[in-house]
């Protein structure tokens, strides 16, 4: 799938006047980014992203994608950066694209996880009892 995606890729950053239209469309003042989260902030300059304190993305060479502009254009172009970066970590970590296996749950315990969204970090907590 790496080359159909890098060619999607492709076409949609050498799509006529893509540029034109959209910047400066949907701006946000930077100002007002403080607030902000996930790819919209990260498109504002701002590196917040769950990712980035993880030590498994940390081991594969992870860094947020961040560029500037606060704007439509700036949003897109941190979407595909991302996404090419999603292909990159996934080779870097070694993972070949077949369904990992279950693992069998343990008997009982608590555990936490954050993850990157589209609105930023969403976080949760699990508690197993008699494996459920």
């Amino acid at each position: 799938m790496r080359d159909l995606i890098a060619a999607f890729l492709g076409r949609v950053r050498r799509t006529p006047l893509l540029r034109q239209r959209l910047q400066g469309v949907g701006r946000i003042e930077p100002e007002s980014a403080h607030d902000l989260r996930g790819p919209v902030a990260r498109a504002c300059g701002r590196a917040d992203d769950a990712r980035q304190d993880d030590p498994a993305y940390g081991a594969v060479g992870f860094a947020p994608v961040v560029k500037e502009g606060c704007d439509a254009r700036a949003r897109l172009s941190v979407r595909l950066a991302e996404i090419e970066q999603s292909l990159e970590l996934i080779r870097a970590a070694g993972i070949d694209g077949s369904p990992a296996k279950p693992k069998p749950a343990p008997g009982a315990g608590t555990g936490g996880a954050s993850v990157e969204t589209p609105r930023g970090r969403a976080s949760l907590v699990v508690t197993l009892a008699e494996g459920r």
